[in-house]
């Protein structure tokens, strides 16, 4: 069955096959920033409010349920931008690691 426009990412235009909203992908990076750096928390408290806006019925995160239109590969991507030089480079391989949409294909 092909993809409808709104079952696609507004920032990317692709197909968004792993459906986790920005929403749960953020309660996992902060978690995950608690341990690495948590004065970066707020950093992106502040940043990931703006995914809130790209919402429509169509796709629904497979955690949470809720409508979502930016996938998961370009809002990792987004927060990886944000914060890799305060990160370090070992943290930010890290965060590669444990969040990877496929980020790694652009990091080289």
């Amino acid at each position: 069955m092909p993809q409808t426009g709104e079952e696609r990412c507004v920032i990317c235009q692709e197909a968004i096959t792993n459906p986790i909203c920005p929403d749960c992908l953020h309660r996992e990076i902060e978690q995950w920033l608690l341990d690495k750096n948590k004065s970066l928390v707020p950093k992106l408290r502040s940043y990931t409010w703006i995914f809130g806006m790209f919402r429509h019925e169509g796709t629904g995160c497979v955690i949470c349920g809720s409508d979502m239109q930016v996938c998961a590969h370009c809002y990792c991507s987004d927060i990886h931008e944000l914060l890799r030089d305060e990160l370090g480079q070992e943290d930010a391989d890290d965060f590669l690691f444990s969040f990877n949409f496929e980020l790694d294909r652009e990091a080289g």
